[in-house]
């Protein structure tokens, strides 16, 4: 399964340029300065993309697949309001107020969105994920484990970004396992609890191994120890268990590996859970993902990231949100996307456990973060960090953050989270960008 989302086309001296002007000018007057003429200065000519469904071939399994195109046109809008006249065939894809939505089945396999601004401007960003998933089953021995797990995973993919903002060894996932040890509370993976305490207590992990037969075949934590000076595995594991063992956990890793160029690198590694104790209890081969293995449906709300009123930002983004990624797990949400305007040369925390970062230290720095809120306009509209108070113990957005941005300040996005059954409705809540200090600077609303 792959998801493929492109806006926009620029080089990275156009965005450099970008980020000079903009603290002269408003951030929709850096994307759309052609003046519309005629007397009316806040139109504008803009350059958009009318999405037309090109083709709905059945797929071998029986099932339809959606490629959609773009054609260019020009017309006059208000800068306010860039509206996109979209024909969505299969999927579902609307524009309201700088927002757009869609709602595909994971068998429509090809989805490319294109918008275009007329202004040189303008950026050109691919988005992509490349799909794996794993199945694993009891392992042998000890108390006789009865646990089992399903998980989906993906690579995500970056195309038009700098080197410097885009990690290309990123890992993430979304599963749950049934038959663990009931009623843990983790300390690790963003609980606040005192169990799992041992060395890969209650841990979800990729091994460098490619069989499960015994410990030696499934081989340790995958990660490159050339490249990471820490073990990105050692607190990424599953948060709880409910009364009657059931765990869910959703979690992006950076592995030191180039999985962004070759995702091939992730295939037939080995996904192992643990107990509480630390010991290994279930195992099983990550597969690439095919059609009838997708899970059943992905959702993905997506939104503009605009300079937030009166506090001096003026940068963008755009913030792609997926939830449905894994079918037993409703309230596990991954987001994808990039920003500019942010503060240049940052090195976050999560960069190779660097908790000694003398950057984005504070209190949400370099945040990525959903919000309660139905608005932008203030921090009241904003709301909190948006999560089920009642089953979850932390709050899981503490520790989403962009992991560096390059010397004109962009930045990708990327993160999992598990946010609780009373927290999975994500439509019209707020994603917000924050600087170093913790400031919220940018802010969309999910359609």
């Amino acid at each position: 399964m792959m998801i493929v989302t492109k806006i926009g086309s620029t080089s990275s001296t156009t965005m450099a340029f970008c980020r000079v002007i903009s603290t002269v000018i408003t951030t929709a007057a850096v994307f759309l300065m052609m003046n519309g003429g005629n007397g009316d200065s806040n139109l504008f000519f803009v350059q958009g993309s009318d999405i037309t469904a090109a083709s709905n071939a059945a797929a071998t399994d029986g099932r339809k697949t959606t490629t959609l195109t773009s054609t260019v046109r020009r017309r006059r809008v208000p800068v306010e309001l860039v509206d996109q006249e979209i024909d969505g065939g299969d999927a579902d894809i609307g524009n309201q107020n700088n927002n757009r939505y869609r709602e595909l089945d994971a068998s429509d396999l090809d989805l490319d969105f294109r918008l275009l601004l007329s202004s040189p401007m303008s950026m050109d960003i691919e988005m992509k994920q490349v799909f794996f998933t794993a199945k694993t089953t009891p392992l042998a021995g000890g108390d006789e484990s009865t646990v089992e797990s399903e998980t989906t995973l993906f690579i995500p993919q970056w195309k038009g970004l700098s080197e410097m903002a885009t990690p290309n060894d990123v890992v993430c996932f979304v599963g749950s396992a049934d038959n663990l040890e009931k009623d843990i509370d983790s300390v690790h993976g963003g609980g606040d609890g005192t169990q799992c305490s041992a060395a890969n207590g209650c841990g979800v992990h990729v091994h460098t191994g490619t069989s499960c037969e015994n410990t030696d075949t499934q081989g340790g934590h995958w990660y490159n120890t050339e490249a990471l000076s820490e073990d990105p595995w050692a607190i990424i594991g599953y948060l709880s268990t409910n009364s009657d063992g059931y765990g869910q956990y959703a979690s992006c890793v950076r592995t030191g590996y180039d999985v962004m160029s070759n995702p091939s690198l992730l295939e037939g590694q080995v996904f192992i859970i643990h107990d509480e104790d630390g010991s290994r209890v279930s195992c099983g081969p990550i597969v690439k993902a095919s059609s009838s293995s997708n899970p059943s449906s992905v959702k993905i709300l997506t939104t503009d990231t605009l300079p937030i009123p009166d506090n001096g930002s003026s940068g963008t983004g755009f913030v792609n949100v997926f939830s449905g990624i894994s079918d037993s797990v409703i309230d596990g949400v991954c987001y994808m996307g990039w920003a500019t305007g942010l503060e240049p040369d940052v090195v976050s925390f999560l960069v190779d456990g660097n908790s000694s970062s003398d950057q984005c230290t504070e209190k949400n720095g370099c945040g990525s973060h959903m919000h309660e809120g139905p608005g932008c306009e203030s921090k009241d509209a904003q709301g909190s960090h948006y999560y089920d108070r009642e089953t979850i113990a932390s709050d899981p957005w503490a520790r989403e953050s962009y992991y560096t941005t390059d010397n004109s300040g962009t930045a990708a996005l990327i993160g999992c989270v598990i946010t609780g059954d009373g927290a999975s409705d994500y439509k019209s809540n707020a994603f917000i960008l924050h600087d170093t200090a913790g400031d919220r600077m940018l802010c969309g609303l999910l359609e």
